[in-house]
């Protein structure tokens, strides 16, 4: 199975992607997660409460077919932590920062979803056909 990551603020949230994200749905063998810097318990966010919470996350995860299992909360730890050891292909993000860190340390592509060139390099780290720049 190749696992691909999707950050989720201000990256899996816009539709755009997550239309992309539903296209490798059609690839059996490519299993979708998110990975967020988000805390996963909503009480450590007090006083103030993340975009009401983690509902829409939970939505496009379902809309997705991402189990819950396969949602990382790295509790505004580093991202590379998590990725360190793991066999993920990719991990899109809007973060710089992490994404230098993950592709410094870990066997994990980190691809900035910033980039007018995104799906482009997360179709060709894939080997997918018809690699468009889009």
């Amino acid at each position: 199975m190749r696992k691909v990551s999707f950050d989720f603020d201000d990256t899996l949230e816009f539709e755009s992607i997550q239309i992309y994200a539903e296209s490798l749905l059609d690839h059996e063998d490519i299993e979708l997660h998110i990975t967020t810097s988000r805390y996963e318990d909503l009480k450590d966010y007090l006083p103030i409460v993340h975009k009401g919470g983690h509902d829409y996350l939970f939505e496009v995860a379902k809309k997705l077919d991402i189990p819950k299992e396969n949602i990382h909360f790295t509790n505004f730890k580093d991202k590379v932590v998590f990725f360190e050891g793991k066999d993920f292909i990719w991990h899109l993000d809007d973060s710089y920062t992490e994404c230098t860190q993950i592709n410094r340390n870990t066997n994990t592509k980190a691809i900035n979803s910033l980039a007018s060139n995104w799906m482009y390099e997360c179709n060709k780290a894939l080997n997918l056909t018809n690699n468009k720049k889009d």
